[in-house]
């Protein structure tokens, strides 16, 4: 089990998948039966989908970001009515 966990960690970030390079038919099904997947953006039309570990990575960062400028913005605001 190990294995496969360390190979999805060493998957590529972001994948593509390739439905049609001359654009989507919506009367088609959402996966025509020759869609394929790729690391590398090949046509206009291919969409980007990301692994879920580096969204939830790119999350906690910026919840993080949020939270210290929370705390500065307090700061700020407590040294201001400070000098008042």
């Amino acid at each position: 089990m190990t294995d496969i966990v360390e190979r999805l960690h060493n998957a590529p970030a972001t994948i593509w998948l390739q439905v049609d390079p001359d654009g989507i038919d919506p009367t088609e099904e959402f996966l025509p039966d020759g869609a394929t997947w790729c690391k590398d953006k090949i046509n206009d039309s291919d969409v980007e989908y990301i692994r879920a570990d580096v969204v939830e990575s790119l999350r906690q960062q910026l919840a993080d970001a949020e939270a210290t400028v929370g705390v500065l913005l307090r700061a700020k605001n407590f040294a201001t009515w400070q000098r008042n």
